[in-house]
């Protein structure tokens, strides 16, 4: 009887064994593998920030040199700084808020103006100077102060050139002061997150003034 006992048992173990190798083999091959890369692709991916890090066309700011160039009527070109109001004397058509605009929307209203003299006025527009783009960094930091560039900027790089935080600096907390059309708004970076991977950087703006509590 203990004989019989010990074959019926090893007859179940091998037909459960059959079954399982069965539907292991009906599974689509690779589909266990792409649902754990997608799960380890989730936990990589740090969520959208508002103020994250992308391309973005160049803004005019104050103190900026730009050439504008109108064609074939050289003596309407001429070179102009903004001035701290935010606008330029053009010839001809006068004062222009430009402070704001991308080099597009410069272009295209000028030569919207241009046209009610000149009808067939092709304008371009060059930056010549980029003065305007200066952001401050103040608190728990190295080197606080002004900084000025010549292009686009980010959180990890400014805190780079002021670094190292100072000790009991709360990283976690960092504030972005920004300037903007409807009024001043405060954004939250969060420094540790961003090295870890688990948030985006973020773009800095001309006037932008970070604080590291």
């Amino acid at each position: 009887m203990r004989a019989r006992a010990v074959v019926l048992a090893v007859l179940a173990t091998v037909v459960l064994t059959l079954i399982a190798l069965s539907a292991r083999a009906a599974t689509p091959s690779g589909s266990g593998d792409r649902e754990e890369e997608h799960a380890v692709e989730s936990r990589r991916t740090p969520p959208a920030a508002e103020g994250a890090s992308s391309s973005r066309p160049y803004v005019l700011g104050v103190e900026d040199v730009i050439e504008v160039d109108v064609w074939k009527n050289p003596e309407l070109s001429q070179e102009q700084a903004v001035r701290p109001d935010g606008r330029i004397a053009f010839k001809l058509v006068g004062e222009v808020d430009v402070e704001g605009l991308t080099i597009e929307q410069l272009r295209t209203r000028l030569t919207e103006l241009y046209r009610e003299y000149v009808p067939a006025a092709e304008v371009s527009v060059v930056v010549k100077e980029i003065n305007s783009f200066k952001v401050y960094i103040l608190g728990r930091i190295e080197k606080p102060g002004e900084y000025k560039v010549t292009s686009g900027l980010t959180m990890l790089q400014v805190l780079a050139l002021a670094g190292p935080f100072l000790p009991y600096a709360n990283v976690k907390d960092i504030k972005v002061f920004r300037r903007t059309p409807t009024g001043d708004r405060v954004l939250a970076f969060n420094y540790r997150d961003v090295v870890r991977g688990l948030a985006g950087d973020m773009d800095l703006f001309p006037g932008d003034r970070v604080l590291v509590p």
